[in-house]
């Protein structure tokens, strides 16, 4: 049961961050008709929105191939994503201010649209850097364990065999163990 949730959890979290890369392309293009063109702001603002569509088809290829290995990488590229989300959203709303800071309303409203778009989109980045690293964390609790992961992928070069620790000569020593002289 756990399988279907993490990987659902996954894929769904690559779909969201999708949907926010969509909702900040939107934005982008209203912004453009309403206000106009401003190079900096724009190319900003479209970086944090590729990273977004990058990071969310990722989330969802992991989802679906449910590959084990890319599990653990996953924690890597949400804060990767995050931090660039970040960066770039800051970056547009500073040229953003310092370019709308008339009392045109329709400018200021298209600000804050785009604030408002990228502090949920950093608010769902945390929360979804939070789960993948305690999926990560789950995952690596249970490769230490040497159990079969939740994923269902079977790792058999890293999955060692019980008996691969037991001395060749074991055998003998446990006969003679065994035996009690009276």
């Amino acid at each position: 049961m756990q399988s279907v949730k993490s990987s659902s959890m996954i894929l769904n979290q690559g779909r969201a961050i999708n949907i926010l890369g969509i909702t900040a392309s939107i934005t982008i293009i209203i912004e453009i008709l309403i206000v106009g063109f401003n190079i900096n702001v724009v190319i900003f603002q479209s970086i944090a929105c590729a990273v977004c569509f990058f990071t969310g088809l990722i989330g969802v290829k992991i989802g679906i191939y449910q590959t084990y290995q890319q599990v653990f990488y996953y924690p890597v590229i949400v804060l990767l994503c995050f931090s660039l989300w970040l960066v770039f959203t800051i970056l547009s709303f500073l040229f953003q201010m310092s370019l709308y800071s008339s009392n045109n309303k329709e400018k200021i409203i298209i600000c804050a649209v785009w604030t408002f778009v990228s502090v949920f989109g950093t608010g769902l980045l945390v929360r979804f850097f939070i789960d993948a690293v305690r999926l990560s964390n789950s995952m690596k609790q249970i490769e230490e364990k040497q159990e079969i992961p939740f994923l269902g992928v079977l790792l058999s070069e890293n999955v060692s065999s019980e008996f691969d620790s037991i001395p060749t000569n074991a055998y003998n020593e446990t006969k003679e163990k065994d035996y009690v002289q009276i």
